[in-house]
């Protein structure tokens, strides 16, 4: 009888562990859905304390989100000749995130405000795909399309 009783619990144990395996594929796609959804929170966290290195180390070096990046960092520079009072502040929320491999497009939805002295330039109900590609383990920018 315990000998029954052991390799009835024995089985209900593998069949846990194994069970156990199966989900691994999930957790990555969890893992990577919220490393991408760290990147994107990062990459306008930095443009907003105008950290212009640490938001290109976000992006695909060489690609157009990187170098849309470059433009912008020299209109804000531009900008800084004249006046000392620029503020940056750009709100983003998800909405959704496809991962394909290597490859990953998050849409998301996010206002706009640029303060330079006492003039603001705003955009509302901006909406965005943001292209993504995986390099080694970390997520990188490589393009956004405004729709």
């Amino acid at each position: 009888m315990k000998r029954k009783y052991f390799i009835l619990v024995s089985v209900l144990i593998l069949t846990v562990f194994l069970a156990g395996c199966g989900s691994s594929g999930i957790v990555t796609s969890v893992t990577d859905e919220a490393k991408i959804k760290n990147v994107i929170s990062e990459y306008f966290l930095a443009t907003n304390d105008q950290n212009w290195e640490k938001a290109k180390s976000y992006c695909v070096y060489g690609s157009e989100e990187y170098y849309d990046l470059c433009f912008f960092e020299d209109m804000i520079n531009t900008y800084s000749q004249t006046t000392e009072n620029i503020t940056i502040t750009i709100d983003a929320d998800i909405i959704n995130t496809d991962i394909t491999g290597r490859y990953a497009i998050t849409y998301l939805y996010f206002t706009i405000l640029v303060t330079v002295d006492y003039n603001v330039v705003s955009y509302d109900n901006v909406y965005a795909y943001y292209y993504l590609q995986k390099i080694g383990n970390n997520w990188k920018i490589y393009l956004s399309v405004v729709i």
